[in-house]
């Protein structure tokens, strides 16, 4: 947790938020589209990241993900990290899960 804490955070961009740092990590990050609040999209992002951290599943395109069963499940769909360029320390090479409702 405290490595999570350490190089990961929540950027909004537009109506678009999304992980930045778990390349640091060894993972994707994670985006999720028009999803309200910082608080809602970190809501949702921080129990997605951890979850791949802890359980080190195998993730695969058209699986989905929800917090817990009487949530807004989400399908995984494999995305570039292209909000930064190539040269950046913040670029993730590994790319991103886009989390889109079901």
């Amino acid at each position: 947790m405290a490595m999570f804490r350490a190089y990961v955070t929540v950027v909004r961009n537009g109506e678009d938020y999304y992980s930045c740092g778990m390349h640091a990590l060894g993972y994707r990050d994670a985006i999720v589209r028009s999803h309200g609040t910082a608080a809602g999209a970190a809501a949702l992002l921080q129990p997605f990241l951890f979850y791949m951290l802890h359980e080190h599943p195998v993730l695969n395109a058209g699986e989905t993900f929800s917090v817990d069963a009487h949530s807004q499940h989400y399908r995984l769909i494999e995305a570039p990290a292209d909000m930064y360029p190539a040269d950046q320390p913040y670029m993730n090479p590994f790319g991103m899960w886009q989390l889109m409702p079901v």
